[in-house]
C-alpha cells in the first residue's frame, strides 16, 4: 500500500503538513515529476535489516527516502553500509524510547519528506520494481488517498 502523505496527514492529523506540489494525476513513472517516496522501516534491529535495506537500495523508483525507525529505545546498531542509487537516501530516525509497532509507524510518518509513503518491516524484502509499481498504481487512481497494489 502506498499513501499520499498530505492527504494522510490532513485526515489523521499526524505530524506536519507539507506542500505537495506533485499531484498523483501528474505522475509519469521514472520522469522528473515522479514524487519522492518514503519507505518507513520499523526496526527492532533484526539481523535481516541488511537484506531489507539492500532490497530497497535496488528499487527502480528514481526518488526514494528510506527511513529506519529505531523501535529499540536507542539500542539500535549503526545502519549497514549499503550502496544506494542516485536519488535514494537513508536515515535512522530515533525517538529515544522503546516503541510499539503503531508508535514506530507514527514516528516514521512524522519524519517522511516524500509525497507518498509506505511501510516495510525490518525482516522483509521487496522486488526491485515494487515501489515503482505502487507509484504507477497510485497514478492510475488519482482520486484515492491510498492505492492497494500489494503490501510490502
Amino acid at each position: 500500500m502506498v499513501y499520499d502523505s498530505e492527504e494522510y496527514r490532513k485526515r489523521f492529523g499526524t505530524g506536519r503538513l507539507h506542500d505537495s506540489r506533485t499531484r498523483l494525476s501528474q505522475i509519469i513513472p521514472n520522469s522528473p515529476a515522479t514524487p519522492l517516496v518514503s519507505v518507513i522501516v520499523r526496526s527492532m534491529d533484526r539481523p535481516e535489516l541488511a537484506d531489507t535495506i539492500a532490497s530497497l537500495a535496488l528499487q527502480t523508483c528514481p526518488r526514494l527516502e528510506i527511513l529506519i525507525v529505531d523501535a529499540t529505545g536507542g539500542r539500535h546498531r549503526v545502519l549497514p553500509d549499503v550502496p544506494l542509487a542516485g536519488g535514494h537516501s537513508i536515515r535512522l530516525v530515533q525517538s529515544g524510547r522503546p516503541l510499539t509497532r503503531p508508535q514506530a509507524a507514527n514516528v516514521g510518518i512524522d519524519a517522511v519528506a516524500g509525497e507518498l509513503f509506505s511501510f516495510l518491516d525490518d525482516d522483509d524484502t521487496c522486488d526491485p520494481d515494487h515501489i515503482a509499481a505502487l507509484v504507477a498504481a497510485a497514478a492510475a487512481h488519482p482520486g484515492n488517498s491510498s492505492s492497494m497494489a500489494a503490501p510490502i
